[in-house]
């Protein structure tokens, strides 16, 4: 009897360290999963942003025209990149933003001009405005070139 007093509190000395060693792996497991969730997270955040700017480009290289709806999804995206890149790619980015801006107000300007002015009026405006939307538009063609080079080590650490 006395064998089996001294046995159960030995065991009821080491229940508490076991049960702490337990519990620090436990935490230590957890923290693992959160920090793998947060990486695929994070990569997915960027690789969004990669992807709607990628849609924009390339849709403005197959048609040659600014497509609304995927320079306002690009635009979402753009928000997001604030937070999740360096300020080298945010300004990259930024200048494509500003370059498709650019390009939709000298392509509203002359279709204004087409639809109210004509003759040698309509022929100013176009020659004014077209090098400066054809400046915009190999810009933005560029700009799809060096997309690829710009995220590559940015998109999965």
């Amino acid at each position: 009897m006395e064998e089996f007093k001294i046995i159960t509190g030995i065991f009821a000395s080491l229940a508490s360290p076991i049960v702490a060693i337990i519990v620090a792996y436990i935490a230590y497991q957890q923290w693992k999963v959160n920090s793998k969730k947060e990486l695929r997270e994070s990569n997915q955040h960027k690789l969004h942003v990669y992807l709607a700017v990628k849609r924009f480009l390339q849709s403005f290289d197959q048609k040659i025209e600014v497509d609304e709806k995927l320079y306002l999804e690009m635009q979402e995206a753009l928000a997001i990149s604030d937070f999740i890149f360096d300020e080298e790619l945010n300004e990259w980015l930024n200048e494509i933003d500003c370059e498709a801006t650019c390009w939709l107000d000298y392509q509203r300007i002359i279709n204004l001009a087409e639809s109210e002015l004509s003759g040698i009026e309509l022929s100013q405006v176009i020659g004014r405005e077209k090098p400066y939307l054809e400046k915009s538009q190999d810009k933005l063609q560029d700009f799809h070139c060096e997309l690829l080079g710009k995220f590559k080590d940015r998109l999965i650490m």
